[in-house]
C-alpha cells in the first residue's frame, strides 16, 4: 500500500503524541516502502509537518527538493528516529529478510519501539510468520501497527508462488 501524500501528518504525528514511537525511537518497515501518489502534494505536505517539528529548512528542503525522490527514511530520520525497512528487494536503505519464513537475527530481537506493517503481510505466503516476526522484533511495552486492505481494494492479494519457485525456496 505504501505511504500517501499525508501518511505523516495522519498517522506518524499521532503515533508520536500517543508515545508509540518515542522520541529517538526505532522503528522498522515492514516492506520496501515509498511515496505514492501526488509527489509535489506528499512533498508539500511532509514539509509542513518537519516543519511543525521543528526540522531545520535548510533539512526539510533537502528532504523535499524535486530534484530527488522523497524518502520515508529520511523524514522519519528528521525526526530523529532510527529507521530500518525490511523486503526481500534488498537495496542500500532496505535490509533483505524474507518475512515467510526467516527468524530475525538475535541482534534484531527486541530492539524496536515500533514494527510497522503497511499492506504487507497479506501479500506473505505465510502471514502467520510475519506477525510472530513482528512480536519478536519489539521491545516490552513496544507496539505493532498492521494496516491489512484486503478489502475494496481490487488490486490487492495474497501471493501465491509456481511450483518453480517453491522447488527452490530455501527451507525454514
Amino acid at each position: 500500500m505504501g505511504y500517501v501524500p499525508d501518511y505523516f501528518e495522519a498517522r506518524i504525528g499521532k503515533w508520536m503524541a500517543a508515545g508509540w514511537l518515542p522520541p529517538s525511537g526505532k522503528i522498522a518497515d515492514f516492506g520496501l516502502q515509498e511515496f505514492h501518489g501526488d509527489q509535489a502534494e506528499a512533498r508539500r505536505v511532509t514539509a509542513e509537518f518537519l516543519r511543525r517539528y521543528d526540522v531545520p529548512d535548510s533539512q526539510v528542503e533537502q528532504i523535499c527538493s524535486p530534484v530527488r525522490a522523497l524518502s520515508v527514511a529520511d523524514v522519519y530520520r528528521a525526526l530523529g528516529h532510527e529507521y530500518v525497512a525490511i523486503d526481500m528487494q534488498q537495496t542500500k536503505t532496505v535490509h533483505f529478510f524474507d518475512l515467510n519464513c526467516f527468524a530475525p537475527p538475535d541482534e534484531s530481537c527486541m530492539s524496536f519501539d515500533m514494527v510497522n506493517n503497511e499492506g504487507v503481510i497479506e501479500h506473505l505466503i505465510n502471514p502467520i510468520n510475519g506477525f510472530l516476526i513482528a512480536h519478536e522484533l519489539l521491545r516490552v511495552g513496544g507496539v505493532a501497527v498492521h494496516s491489512i486492505p484486503l478489502s475494496g481494494h481490487a488490486n490487492q492479494w495474497v501471493d501465491a508462488p509456481d511450483n518453480e519457485v517453491l522447488r527452490s525456496a530455501p527451507a525454514c
